[in-house]
């Protein structure tokens, strides 16, 4: 049991850093699709995507 408790706190954290790299990793690539999408005027309801990433980000 002793060893369990050691390890499960490991697993939790392997997994947590497992899914906060790509997230980090895609997340800059999301941003710089999102900056793409708000400026393009063909887009339609750019602005609205551009006002809930400030809502987001505030």
């Amino acid at each position: 049991m002793m060893v369990n408790y050691r390890i499960f706190p490991l697993v939790g954290l392997i997994a947590v850093l497992l899914m906060l790299v790509p997230v980090f990793l895609f997340g800059m690539g999301a941003v710089i699709k999102f900056f793409q999408l708000m400026w393009s005027p063909s887009v339609p309801g750019s602005i609205p995507i551009w006002a809930i990433f400030v809502v987001a980000i505030i």
